[in-house]
Formats: structure tokens, sequence, C-alpha cells
């Protein structure tokens, strides 16, 4: 698989299962979901020809709007499984370094 300009392949990093054992899809469970790169493509091509680099990775774990993310399968083994692909890079909003953890942001109800 190759990607083109800044494409960006994920694996979800949260678990398909609730903790009772039902299955969430993982393209509807929060807005917000740690991904792995799968894979990248080359990078974002001006009309100019220059070739923006990409800054995120394979191996990375990214934070990324779970609401631009289109689900693929890929049978792999005689096993079937699901990535996801977005448009680009710039949909990833926070890139975590190697031994850091994301913490739950707690957020009160009442200042919605």
């Amino acid at each position: 698989m190759r990607l083109i300009e800044d494409k960006v392949v994920l694996k979800s990093l949260r678990p398909e299962k609730s903790a009772g054992g039902i299955y969430i899809p993982n393209y509807i469970q929060i807005a917000y979901n740690l991904f792995e790169v799968i894979e990248t493509g080359s990078g974002y091509v001006y009309p100019t020809g220059r070739v923006r680099p990409m800054e995120v990775k394979v191996g990375d774990r990214v934070l990324c709007n779970s609401g631009i993310l289109k689900p693929f399968t890929i049978i792999e083994d005689g096993e079937h499984k699901e990535y996801f692909v977005i448009d680009t890079e710039e949909e990833c909003i926070i890139i975590l370094e190697e031994g850091e953890e994301l913490s739950l942001w707690k957020i009160k109800k009442e200042t919605f």
C-alpha cells in the first residue's frame, strides 16, 4: 500500500468492546480518539510542486477527530483488520511523545 500526498492510515488504540463485552464500532465511540499511525503519504504537494514533508511518522500515537475518519478493512492472513484513513495530517491534533500518556480532560457539564 502506498498513500498519496498527506493522507494518513490509522489504527485505533481504543478497545472495541465495552467492559460488559458489547461490541462498539470504533467510528462511533467518541468525538476524539487515540490512534497509531500505520502508514503516511510523502507529504503535501503545493501547486508549485514543492513538497511539505509529513510531521507524523509511522508508529506515532496521535489524537484525531473521529468524525472525519473513513473506515476500511484489510484481510491479512484470513483476519479482518479495521483501519481508518484521513485526508490530511492536519486532522491530527496531538502527537504523543515516547512514554507520554494521554489523560482524560475533566470537563464539568456546567461549563456547557
